[in-house]
């Protein structure tokens, strides 16, 4: 197997286990569908593009101003709880596009 095609391996399997734990509700939206956005090129390459993938891309732009992970500790408290607030209201408002472009997705990629 060329390294090429090792790392695209790698990065689907990855990408599969992020999707499932997006799907199981064990992984937020916006901090999954982040993961998956900086894994566009190791997944698709420079080229290549899927409409599920352009779907999750689409919510992450939406919701890239958003407080997650690390990024949340300098945040002061206040300013922290609307934010949260805003996060439950994008993830809540996109729950079901967002599951169903996982859904087929995953399914994509358990098919390559």
């Amino acid at each position: 197997m060329a390294t090429q095609d090792y790392s695209r391996a790698t990065a689907r399997q990855a990408a599969a286990e992020i999707l499932e734990f997006m799907i199981a509700g064990e992984l937020g939206l916006i901090e999954g569908t982040r993961q998956l956005v900086d894994m566009r090129h190791s997944l698709f390459g420079h080229a290549g593009n899927d409409r599920n993938f352009d779907r999750l891309f689409e919510f992450e732009a939406r919701t890239n101003h958003l407080p997650i992970g690390r990024e949340r500790q300098k945040w002061d408290p206040v300013a922290l709880a609307a934010k949260d607030h805003e996060i439950a209201v994008a993830e809540s408002e996109a729950r079901v596009e967002v599951l169903s472009a996982c859904r087929a997705l995953l399914s994509t990629l358990r098919a390559a």
